[in-house]
C-alpha cells in the first residue's frame, strides 16, 4: 500500500498590472492586489437531492434570456453500493463481489445528463451512467503496477477554497466541487465574438502516493469534456522510474428525449487516407456498428465514434437530403496510445474502442478483455446491438517521466514536491442539435 497526503494548490493570476503594483520580494509584506471574494455558480439545485441534481443556463450573465441549459444528476458510489449494483469478479471459478464492502467512495458518476438547446426545445438526455472506471499505473521497470481504483484508493474530502472564483462544495460529504469556467473565444470574425462557459464538476480520487483529477465539463454549446491528471508525489525518489497513468472510462450514452430515447445507433468515422478517396465528391468513411465490438484510434484518419438517435431530429429534411438525425461524436486527444502486453490480464488495453451493450453483464473495463476474448479467440456470443442503448468504454493516458520539477532531488514525499498536472481528455461533441451556432450574437 502507498502512502499518501493530500495538499490543497492556491494559484494566484495577476494580468494586466504594472510591475511597480505587483509585491516584490523582500519589500511590500502585504499583498497589493486583493483576492475577490468566491461567488457561487448560478446552479438551480432540486430541493433534497444532497445538491447532486442541478440545472444551470447559459449564458448565465442572461438568466432570463438563456439559450441553453443542462440537467445534471450526479453521485458518488462507495464498495457496497458498486457490489449491489452487480460488480463482480471470477475467484476459484466463483462470482464474487468485486469490492470489499468497507471501501470507501469509488465511483465518481453522472447518473444522468440533460442538454436543453433552447428555451423551447426539448430536454435531450445524453448521458446515463458514466465513469471512470480504473486508474492503472503500470512501470517501465521490473513487475511494479498497481491498479489504483480497483484496488487500492477512494475519492477524498475536498476544501471550499480549492474552487475558483466562482464555484462551489457540492453534497454533504463535500467530495465534489463545481465550478463555472471561462473557456476562451467560441468564435470571432470581424468584431462579432463570443466568450464560452463550462460548468466542471471535479474530484479528487487519492492512491497511495498519487492522486487524480477527474472532471467533467458540460459546455453551454452542448458538449461535454471528460479530463483525469495525475498528481501528488512520486513513487520512487529517482529518474528512472518511468510510467503509464492510464484512465479507463465507461461513457454511457442514452441519447433523446424521454420517451424516445431507447433506440440509438452507433457508427466507427474515419477520413479517408487514401488520396484516390479524397478530392472532389470525397466523404467521410462511415460504418454502423451492429454488433459489440473493439475498434482503434488511427491517427490519420481522425476517427470518432458517433452515437445518433435515427428517431428524433431537429434539423428538418431539405430538398437534396432527409433530415438530420442528432447524434454526438466521442472525439479523443490522445498524447499517445497506451498499450501493454507484459501480462495476460492487460488484453483490456489492446484496443481504444469497446463497444457493448448497456445492458452488458460486464461491468469493470479491466476485464473486458475476458468478456471479447475466450483463450485469445473472439467470444463467439457478442451480442448484436438491436440499435440499442450502448456503452462506450474508451482510455485516455499520459507517460510520466520523472524530472526535477517533480520534486524528488530530496526524496519522494509532499514535503520535497509533487508532480504537477497534466491531463489527458476527450469529449463529446454535439451534432445537429442546432439550427445555427449556438448563441450566436450578430451584435458585438
Amino acid at each position: 500500500m502507498k502512502a499518501r497526503v493530500l495538499v490543497s494548490l492556491a494559484v494566484v493570476l495577476v494580468l494586466g498590472l504594472p510591475r511597480s503594483t505587483i509585491a516584490q520580494p523582500g519589500k511590500d509584506k502585504k499583498p497589493a492586489v486583493k483576492c475577490a471574494e468566491k461567488q457561487k455558480p448560478p446552479l438551480q439545485i432540486t430541493p433534497k437531492s444532497d445538491d447532486r441534481e442541478f440545472v444551470i443556463t447559459f449564458p448565465t450573465s442572461e438568466p432570463e434570456n438563456w439559450e441553453t441549459a443542462w440537467t445534471v444528476i450526479w453521485d458518488i458510489e462507495n464498495g457496497k453500493q458498486a457490489n449491489d449494483q452487480g460488480f463482480t469478479k471470477l475467484q476459484n471459478g466463483k462470482e464474487v463481489p468485486q469490492f470489499n464492502a468497507g471501501r470507501g467512495p469509488i465511483f465518481f458518476k453522472i447518473k444522468k445528463a440533460y442538454f436543453k438547446p433552447g428555451q423551447k426545445a426539448d430536454w435531450i438526455q445524453v448521458l446515463e451512467d458514466t465513469h471512470p472506471q480504473e486508474f492503472y499505473v503500470p512501470y517501465y521497470f521490473r513487475g511494479t503496477r498497481f491498479y489504483d481504483l480497483r484496488d487500492v484508493g477512494s475519492y477524498t474530502t475536498l476544501s471550499a477554497k480549492e474552487g475558483g472564483a466562482v464555484s462551489q462544495l457540492m453534497g454533504k460529504s463535500g467530495r465534489v466541487i463545481a465550478e463555472l469556467r471561462d473557456t476562451g473565444v467560441a468564435y470571432k470574425y470581424g468584431n462579432l465574438t463570443r466568450r464560452g462557459e463550462e460548468l466542471t464538476l471535479w474530484a479528487n480520487f487519492q492512491a497511495g502516493n498519487y492522486t487524480y483529477m477527474v472532471e467533467y465539463g458540460f459546455k453551454d454549446d452542448g458538449g461535454i469534456v471528460f479530463r483525469h491528471s495525475p498528481t501528488g508525489y512520486n513513487y520512487l525518489s529517482h529518474f528512472d522510474g518511468s510510467h503509464m497513468h492510464g484512465s479507463y472510462w465507461r461513457i454511457g450514452v442514452k441519447l433523446g428525449p424521454d420517451g424516445n430515447n431507447h433506440k440509438n445507433q452507433v457508427y466507427v468515422v474515419n477520413l479517408p487516407t487514401d488520396p484516390k478517396a479524397q478530392g472532389d465528391g470525397g466523404k467521410l468513411d462511415i460504418k454502423e456498428i451492429t454488433k459489440e465490438s473493439f475498434h482503434d484510434w488511427n491517427a490519420e484518419a481522425f476517427t470518432r465514434i458517433r452515437v445518433s438517435n435515427p428517431n428524433y431530429s431537429i434539423v428538418p429534411e431539405a430538398k437534396d437530403r432527409p433530415a438530420l438525425p442528432i447524434s454526438y461524436d466521442l472525439v479523443t486527444v490522445q498524447q499517445g496510445v497506451a498499450r501493454h502486453r507484459r501480462n495476460p490480464d492487460e488484453k483490456y488495453t489492446l484496443h481504444d474502442f469497446w463497444i457493448t451493450r448497456h445492458d452488458c453483464p460486464q461491468k469493470m473495463y479491466v476485464y473486458l478483455g475476458d468478456y471479447f476474448f475466450q483463450k485469445d479467440a473472439l467470444n463467439p456470443n457478442l451480442k448484436s446491438l438491436n440499435q440499442d442503448n450502448v456503452a462506450i468504454w474508451h482510455s485516455s493516458s499520459a507517460l510520466h517521466v520523472p524530472r526535477a520539477e517533480d520534486g524528488i532531488l530530496k526524496g519522494n514525499s509532499s514535503v520535497n514536491g509533487q508532480a504537477l498536472i497534466y491531463w489527458t481528455s476527450f469529449e463529446l461533441r454535439p451534432r445537429n442539435l442546432f439550427l445555427t451556432t449556438p448563441i450566436y450574437r450578430t451584435t458585438p
